[in-house]
């Protein structure tokens, strides 16, 4: 039973299902023990009843018989002195005595009977008390557990409230930090864009200094026309080899014009008098420079595919040139702007064989690495 309850008990959700379960548990306890008080009252009352009634008629029909009896023996004593005989009056006295005997058993046995049912119906109350008394018992164990499951239930609802007020907190943490993060990320995203844009300036500003510091170097390395040039007898008629007639124009003048226009974004004019230099003078060392120069004009102008064919007459005419390492890494430069990685990657391999401690091989590397 106490097993059953508890399992009613731990189905309720709340301390007020507890309360009313208690409730109708005590009203049904107060109800069997009135029940039960009234079922021996009248128990009790009716094995009285019945015991009285039985020993009343027993006593009464014992009355009537012995009445009777009287009467028989009064007769009979009459009859004796009238005409019985002595063995009548014994027989008449025998048969007085049976039935004498048999009343008295007849009234023992009742009388044994009725101590019978009082016994059984004090039995009765003494196992009903018992029973009353285990469910009395079972009673205060049931209010013990309700009590214990309230304070249980206090114990929950208070868990129940912290943990409402965590998950709150957790909450208003989660959005801070959802926050944060989208404010990161659009500030990563910022700053990528930003690095995207820097490093497209660094790179153009790096291409730039390249160039510049190629000039530099160019100008550095410069030879000096005069020397570069046959000295051939005075007279003015007889022409260089493969040459047209020097049209009063020295050559070291022609050169440093034609730089000029290309220093100053004239590579329309500067390709012309490059070209003309190299008509007048195709096997001077200002031939090899002049056609470097031809072929970066193209470059600079973004035609990468004339820039690659002109870079390649310097390399193919000139093996031997200082600026065969500076025209193999701008041929690259100009596959890599068309798009053609592979023939990007073949050209700057090439550096790196040929030419494997210059500043140009480590421009390749770099190229490589980026473009692997």
């Amino acid at each position: 039973m106490l097993c059953a309850t508890m399992i009613v008990l731990a189905g309720c959700a709340t301390t007020e299902d507890l309360s009313r379960s208690y409730g109708v548990l005590s009203e049904r306890l107060a109800t069997a023990e009135k029940r039960l008080a009234v079922l021996i009252s009248q128990q009790t009352a009716d094995l009285r009843q019945d015991s009285q009634s039985e020993y009343a008629s027993l006593r009464k029909e014992l009355r009537d018989l012995r009445v009777q009896n009287l009467e028989d023996i009064e007769l009979n004593r009459r009859a004796i002195t009238t005409a019985a005989t002595i063995v009548d009056l014994a027989r008449l006295e025998d048969k007085t005595r049976h039935l004498l005997d048999s009343l008295e058993a007849r009234a023992s046995a009742g009388q044994a009977e009725n101590r019978a049912l009082i016994q059984k119906g004090e039995s009765e109350i003494e196992k009903v008390g018992r029973e009353l008394v285990v469910t009395k018992s079972v009673g205060a164990e049931i209010v013990s557990d309700i009590t214990e499951l309230r304070e249980k239930l206090l114990q929950i609802n208070g868990l129940m409230e912290d943990l409402q007020r965590n998950q709150a907190i957790i909450q208003r943490d989660q959005g801070i930090i959802q926050n944060v993060l989208a404010g990161r990320i659009e500030a990563e995203k910022r700053l990528t864009g930003e690095y995207g844009a820097l490093s497209v300036k660094i790179n153009q500003i790096a291409s730039s200094l390249e160039f510049i510091a190629k000039y530099l170097d160019l100008e550095k390395k410069e030879p000096d026309p005069a020397r570069n040039i046959r000295q051939y007898p005075p007279g003015g008629n007889q022409l260089p080899p493969g040459g047209r007639s020097n049209e009063n124009i020295p050559v070291e003048s022609l050169y440093e014009q034609a730089y000029n226009a290309f220093k100053g974004g004239r590579y329309d004019k500067a390709r012309h008098e490059f070209q003309e230099l190299l008509k007048r003078f195709p096997r001077g060392e200002l031939s090899e420079n002049a056609q470097f120069w031809i072929a970066e004009s193209f470059f600079f102008e973004k035609q990468y595919e004339r820039a690659i064919v002109e870079y390649a007459k310097v390399i193919e005419e000139h093996e031997a040139g200082d600026r065969r390492p500076h025209a193999l890494l701008k041929q690259g430069l100009s596959y890599l702007a068309l798009g053609d990685k592979t023939m990007a990657k073949i050209i700057f391999q090439k550096i790196l064989e040929d030419h494997p401690h210059s500043t140009q091989a480590r421009i390749a590397r770099n190229r490589l690495t980026e473009t692997n």
